[in-house]
């Protein structure tokens, strides 16, 4: 005797759970993580309205920027690595900049820019390069930096000390080196950009000299540094 079998009929739309379904409109679309590399100019004139441009990853439309406490104005994101900002005019001193995101997203660089009375807002300054983990690599939204002191070192005659250091990851031997590595690919930078190699000196401090002791992230990434200082 033949069983009679009941016929399974499959229904377009039932039966199927919509959440084992994924297509790509549904996927979150990637994003480059928010900081702040650069400033182009770092250096200007105290209580005077200039513009400059933001460098950095992962800019948002509508963006904001501020330095230290004080927003700047016109915030015009150009990509996602630029945004072009009025300094309003500000007291002396070296302030923040600071980038917020319209999806709350936050960079800072530290000791970004650097205003000065009068005459002086054209002498050379100290300042310092921050690199990636475990790299001597400049990073692009550090050269415009770069580029400013090159035309004031040869302007000047000043002479480029440039100190490479670490945080405490690796031997100190290691450190020692990555130090180097990092204080001489800004010199060869430098030389690139026409400084006289008589008036750039490279050395590296390894992890001897920490700005930071803690024993976070946030304190290692303060630590992968080159300081660059310019003596007359």
């Amino acid at each position: 005797m033949l069983l009679a079998l009941p016929l399974l009929v499959a229904c377009p739309g039932k039966n199927k759970d919509k959440t084992d379904v994924v297509t790509t409109d549904d996927l979150p679309s990637p994003s480059a993580k928010l900081s702040v590399g650069g400033v182009d100019p770092a250096f200007g004139s105290a209580n005077r309205v200039f513009d400059v441009e933001v460098f950095g990853t992962g800019f948002q439309k509508g963006a904001t920027v501020s330095f230290s406490n004080t927003d700047g104005s016109a915030a015009h994101v150009t990509d996602e690595s630029s945004i072009g900002v009025t300094v309003p005019a500000l007291p002396v001193g070296i302030y923040d900049v600071i980038v917020k995101n319209p999806d709350g997203g936050k960079g800072i660089l530290r000791r970004g820019l650097t205003l000065k009375d009068g005459a002086d807002a054209n002498a050379c300054h100290n300042f310092t390069i921050y690199f990636g983990l475990d790299s001597s690599v400049v990073d692009a939204g550090m050269r415009p930096q770069l580029d400013n002191l090159a035309t004031c070192a040869k302007a000047s005659g000043a002479t480029v000390r440039v100190e490479g250091n670490c945080d405490h990851s690796g031997t100190t031997e290691y450190n020692l080196a990555l130090g180097q590595r990092r204080a001489e690919a800004i010199t060869r930078y430098l030389q690139g950009l026409g400084v006289s190699p008589q008036k750039l000196r490279a050395v590296s401090y390894g992890e001897e000299r920490p700005v930071a002791t803690g024993n976070d992230e946030a304190s290692d990434a303060k630590n992968r540094r080159a300081d660059i200082l310019l003596q007359q």
